[in-house]
């Protein structure tokens, strides 16, 4: 049994790695944009939802061209947040990787309030738990809980009435589980599920470099 999960860590470790390195690679692509101050971090924070989204990127600069009025341009209706949602990977790679919707790029300060808010799981409501700010120092089974676990993850998951019976308020039963964990908040990202909103780009990463450290206590 012991040898089973060791290879299950094994494997997940190296995949965790190369999601890594892609992830690296797809900031560094897309990171001509300037860092933003800690000032203006915090105005965009106020505006981390939809309807702050929707008022100041997506009326003014989408629904010219994707709404019904318009055609629908490209088959691509954004005049719900439901659409969007269903979307979300089509205009990530649009709007921030290839930069060519609309069709001269957003504005520095609109280009970083959608990054922030996809990046925080494109929540409908803001959420203090979504804002995408870096989990920084080395990692260590505490900082994983405080900061990834207690806020996405043991409001269902913890005690003897845990959902789906897994309690994840103990290392040990986090190893135990990780292939489902890995699954569900990683690979399907439909892991915690809403109304919460999603783990953020930083925490899944925080989460993969740690898993691939061999779980630091």
């Amino acid at each position: 049994m012991r040898n089973c999960i060791s290879k299950e860590i094994n494997a997940l470790i190296i995949f965790s790695m190369l999601f890594l390195q892609a992830c690296n690679y797809r900031t560094v692509q897309g990171s001509s944009k300037k860092p933003i101050t800690e000032e203006e971090f915090n105005v965009f924070e106020l505006n981390n939802n939809y309807e702050s989204v929707r008022e100041i990127v997506i009326l003014n600069q989408c629904l010219q061209c994707h709404s019904a009025a318009a055609g629908n341009k490209g088959n691509l209706n954004l005049e719900t947040y439901s659409n969007i949602k269903n979307n979300l990977n089509q205009i990530m790679f649009r709007v921030l990787e290839k930069k060519d919707m609309p069709e001269n790029g957003l504005s520095e300060s609109d280009y970083q309030l959608m990054k922030l808010w996809i990046d925080s799981g494109a929540p409908e409501k803001n959420n203090s738990n979504g804002v995408n700010k870096p989990i920084n120092g080395p990692l260590d089974w505490a900082k994983i809980k405080n900061q990834i676990l207690v806020k996405n993850c043991l409001d269902c998951h913890s005690g003897e009435k845990a959902d789906g019976n897994l309690d994840l308020s103990n290392l040990d039963n986090f190893k135990l589980n990780l292939t489902k964990i890995f699954e569900r908040t990683i690979v399907k990202q439909d892991m915690p599920p809403e109304p919460y909103s999603a783990l953020t780009s930083n925490q899944r990463q925080a989460l993969l470099k740690w898993i691939s450290q061999g779980f630091p206590q």
